[in-house]
């Protein structure tokens, strides 16, 4: 007589949810909740430019403060000497109206932070020393605590801007000239408007 055997095989259960089919990893629901805290997290270390101007919000500017967030040397107050070059702005923002040679005021605009706060778009204007290293189209926010140079907003303007290990290089694309060096610190860089000068640039190029 042939006997017949039922295979025995264990369905996987999952100890995060409780259901069967699947194992903790492959959880759909853990997954779900993973993705939600990755964008929880980037959401934070956004802030958008709102032009009150502007009725659609598609047009709203975005600056990535990510990096200004997880570093406590920078943590400063607006009165820092030091512009940080940020590849996620898209704009030049300050809150020190004394870095500014010349300054607009303007009515229209609001910066929105992660948290919901907001700071007021109060002018628009050029920053820097001089012509050779003059920041054009930087917008003053009331309140802002650091100052961001655009990466996108330079290129716009026909520069080059590169990274290395160390520092960063803005040249101009048409003459290869070198406008501007930032410095790496941490895992920021950082220029500052007020030491830059020709000898910076021709100790570089070298």
């Amino acid at each position: 007589m042939k006997k017949n055997f039922k295979s025995k095989t264990k369905v996987p259960k999952c100890y995060e949810c409780g259901e069967v089919g699947h194992i903790k990893p492959n959880c759909p629901k853990l997954q779900k909740k993973d993705k939600n805290k990755k964008f929880k997290k980037k959401e934070k270390a956004y802030i958008s430019w709102e032009n009150e101007d502007e009725s659609d919000s598609d047009d709203d500017e975005v600056a990535n403060l990510c990096l200004m967030a997880s570093e406590e040397k920078v943590r400063v107050g607006a009165k820092d000497t030091n512009w940080y070059v940020d590849s996620g702005c898209s704009k030049h923002m300050t809150g020190d109206e004394s870095k500014f040679t010349a300054i607009e005021p303007t009515n229209g605009g609001n910066v929105i932070y992660g948290d919901n706060n907001t700071g007021k778009v109060i002018g628009v204007g050029k920053v820097g020393k001089n012509s050779s290293t003059s920041i054009d189209n930087v917008i003053l926010v009331k309140g802002l605590k650091h100052n961001l140079i655009s990466v996108s907003q330079l290129c716009d303007k026909g520069n080059l801007v590169t990274f290395d290990s160390k520092c960063c290089l803005i040249k101009r694309q048409d003459t290869n000239e070198i406008v501007l060096i930032g410095h790496r610190v941490d895992n920021v860089y950082m220029i500052n408007l007020d030491e830059v000068s020709s000898n910076d640039v021709k100790c570089l190029v070298k």
